[in-house]
């Protein structure tokens, strides 16, 4: 199988609003999914995997807007991130200044297991104090245990700026790039 690569402008927090592309095309060789809201949907520009706002979440300006909350829903069995051998997401935001001082998402694959999260591979600016990319497998009763992570070394993300996350998954391990930096 090919490493897939997901190009994933979106939010799936409280808190965090985006709308702002690449500045290099990374091109579509291995590209599978990207939404970039460019044209004030939640379509999928290379797939056909479509997203659906959920709550109070908008696409406005060239942006996913959740700051009023809600969340962009992406149909799980199109995307089927289960099956790639690597993944790497990439995600470009603006948090809301004090805003994401808890635990929040800007992005999530995996299940629900009663009322929290499992089996699943998630980046975010703000989780306990760090900016963080984490996977979990195989433990449904707590996930957290099993989690391997990354965190930031400068912590949580939580300024009002630009930020670029990038997350690369595969056979030799977890990597994640803060602004351009591992």
């Amino acid at each position: 199988m090919k490493k897939r690569y997901l190009q994933i402008c979106l939010a799936v927090a409280f808190g965090i609003s985006l709308g702002v592309s690449a500045q290099t095309d990374p091109g579509t060789t291995n590209l599978t999914h990207q939404w970039t809201f460019d044209d004030g949907t939640a379509n999928d520009k290379v797939g056909t995997s479509h997203g659906t706002l959920q709550g109070a979440a908008t696409v406005s300006g060239k942006a996913l807007n959740t700051l009023t909350g809600g969340y962009l829903s992406l149909p799980a069995a199109d995307i089927a991130v289960n099956t790639y051998t690597a993944l790497t997401t990439e995600v470009w935001f603006t948090s809301g200044t004090g805003l994401n001082g808890g635990h929040t998402m800007l992005s999530y694959f995996g299940e629900t297991v009663g009322t929290f999260g499992a089996n699943y591979i998630f980046t975010t600016p703000s989780n306990g104090g760090n900016c963080r990319l984490a996977m979990s497998c195989g433990n449904t009763s707590s996930p957290w245990s099993a989690e391997n992570g990354i965190n930031n070394p400068s912590g949580a993300i939580d300024d009002g700026n630009l930020h670029q996350l990038v997350s690369v998954i595969d056979a030799s391990g977890l990597y994640y790039y803060v602004d351009g930096l591992l």
